[in-house]
């Protein structure tokens, strides 16, 4: 049979423990509570990006347009360049 000094060592040490697991149980409330606080601003966020896609789309369809527009004239300045040439050295070889 053990003595009751054993006994009160462990009840003491299942306090102790049971006092940790509580303060651990808090410091994760707090948590989950603190990531819920955050996912909670996604609904906003989505209503925000909602608000300015026809802006983004818009400045899509720009900046397609400006590309197309830097392509054709690199390559009407590429043809011109081509036709210089090509007189320069008609007129070279003719003289």
């Amino acid at each position: 049979m053990r003595n009751l000094d054993e006994i009160s060592l462990e009840l003491g040490a299942l306090r102790a423990d049971n006092e940790e697991a509580k303060k651990q149980r808090d410091r994760l409330f707090e948590e989950l509570k603190e990531v819920n606080r955050k996912l909670s601003v996604i609904p906003m966020l989505s209503e925000d990006l909602d608000a300015i896609k026809p802006h983004i789309n818009e400045y899509r369809k720009l900046k397609n347009r400006g590309v197309g527009l830097i392509i054709g004239i690199a390559l009407a300045a590429g043809g011109v360049g081509a036709s210089f040439l090509k007189f320069l050295q008609g007129f070279s070889s003719g003289h």
